[in-house]
């Protein structure tokens, strides 16, 4: 019974050899094959925790190298905007 169903199926071109025809519109099937096409593509590999961990231990270590030119910055930065607000008053 179910053979001559398909049968009748397949001459009305409602099935095909993956299956029932029309379950999704043939726009949705596209759509659905791009989003994952560019989902693939926006993860990138070999991006993770190695590559987070040391750039971190990179920038760590170059505040410890350069913390007297850090600070001495950030103290010049601050006196000259204490000195700006104080010509206000």
């Amino acid at each position: 019974m179910q053979s001559v169903q398909r049968e009748q199926q397949e001459k009305n071109g409602e099935w095909t050899a993956r299956g029932k025809k029309g379950k999704y519109p043939e726009g949705m099937r596209r759509r659905i094959r791009r989003s994952l096409r560019r989902i693939r593509g926006l993860q990138a590999p070999g991006i993770g925790t190695v590559e987070m961990v040391l750039l971190l231990v990179v920038i760590i270590a170059l505040v410890v190298i350069f913390r007297e030119q850090i600070l001495n910055l950030i103290n010049s930065i601050f006196g000259n905007i204490n000195q700006s607000v104080n010509g206000l008053y």
